[in-house]
């Protein structure tokens, strides 16, 4: 069988970009399968996924929900979802089971625009806002930055 690689859109919530990233189903050049490349694209131990309605069709959320330490810093949130604080990539679901010959372990590429995305995800951070009275800090308050990701190429 002839490998295909597959694009799917990489959400980065620290730096709040999405753009494209790639799996090879069934091996990489490095003889990595599909889970293997999602595991080392998201930095992940353990993938979990979040089901997600997009433009009339069911998409898939690929993140690491157990190891969101580093990202303590900024969460994102797609349409009203969960928050969640990782790297994900989004593929559309290929609506099949595992039992299915022509399955795919992961998806298959969306069927909406990552600039569609960009709209309908909010990255979300917290900064530190320094507390000034005559020119002097007297402390610190926490204020939130949401901002819509920018799309990379």
């Amino acid at each position: 069988m002839k490998p295909v690689r597959y694009t799917g859109f990489l959400i980065d919530p620290l730096n709040a970009t999405i753009g494209p990233v790639y799996i090879v189903d069934p091996v990489d050049e490095h003889q990595h399968q599909p889970k293997t490349q999602l595991r080392q694209l998201l930095g992940a131990r353990a993938l979990h996924t979040l089901e997600i309605e997009l433009g009339g069709r069911r998409h898939l959320v690929w993140h690491d929900a157990q190891d969101t330490e580093p990202y303590w810093t900024a969460m994102f949130q797609i349409k009203q979802s969960q928050f969640l604080a990782s790297h994900a990539i989004v593929f559309a679901d290929d609506n099949k089971d595992e039992f299915d010959a022509d399955a795919s372990p992961f998806g298959i590429e969306p069927t909406i625009t990552m600039a569609e995305l960009a709209q309908l995800t909010t990255c979300i951070q917290p900064i530190l806002v320094p507390r000034m009275q005559e020119d002097q800090m007297t402390g610190l308050d926490l204020a939130i930055v949401r901002k819509k990701p920018t799309v990379i190429s």
